[in-house]
């Protein structure tokens, strides 16, 4: 049944997942069979189709850690009634301060920031199929600092700055000039109203972006 799939980013598919349920593109179609792997040849056949969002089943998704399952639901709730609510993010005191700062010395292009805020004007303009999100996704457009990291939450790499595309209750997706192959990576976000946040990022799927990288990440834990 429709009622048992919940829409997902295609840019946080896991490469290399087997899926137990079919899965389906936005007009209820189907993409993959039961037993399919999410093989490099069908994201780049997504690629191909411009294809945003597909449909999972909530088993599939659940397995993957993109939603809460739905057994964490009060009885009795439909799904789409209400969005789930994510428990607090733990708090992560990587082992060293992580430079932000030095994202500077590598700014985001002014063409990176002009194709991202373009291309929220687009999808603005012109949504795409009616979707039921387990957690609302907000576009932003801002320009946050990236640091790499290892599984130890150690700096695996220089800091640099991206820009944040979207930015939901479980996650983010950030557009970049370079592809990371990296598991984690922190993120600093600095609101124009002031402050700043700081957190540790799971890195679920990195894609291609025009002639840039959009970075697929799942929040895993904020930084005191």
């Amino acid at each position: 049944m429709i009622d048992d799939y919940v829409t997902i980013d295609t840019n946080l598919l896991p490469e290399g997942a087997e899926i137990h349920h079919a899965m389906l593109d936005s007009s209820g179609e189907a993409l993959l069979m039961a037993g399919s792997t999410l093989t490099p040849r069908f994201f780049v056949l997504l690629r191909r189709q411009v294809a945003l969002q597909v449909l999972v089943h909530r088993e599939d998704a659940e397995r993957w850690g993109l939603i809460v399952p739905q057994r964490d639901k009060p009885t009795g709730q439909r799904h789409g009634d209400h969005q789930d609510e994510l428990p607090p993010l733990r708090v992560i005191q990587p082992p060293i301060p992580l430079p932000f700062a030095n994202a500077n010395d590598y700014p985001a292009p002014r063409a990176l920031l002009t194709s991202v805020r373009r291309h929220l004007q687009e999808r603005h303009d012109d949504p795409p199929f009616q979707e039921s999100r387990q957690y609302d996704r907000f576009p932003v457009g801002l320009v946050v600092s990236i640091v790499p990291l290892d599984a130890d939450f150690r700096p695996a790499g220089d800091a640099f700055q991206a820009v944040l595309q979207e930015l939901s209750q479980g996650g983010f997706s950030v557009v970049n000039s370079r592809a990371l192959e990296i598991e984690y990576l922190g993120i600093e976000i600095k609101p124009l109203t002031g402050g700043a946040s700081r957190m540790i990022a799971r890195v679920m799927r990195c894609e291609s972006f025009g002639r840039f990288y959009s970075v697929g990440c799942r929040l895993i834990g904020k930084i005191p």
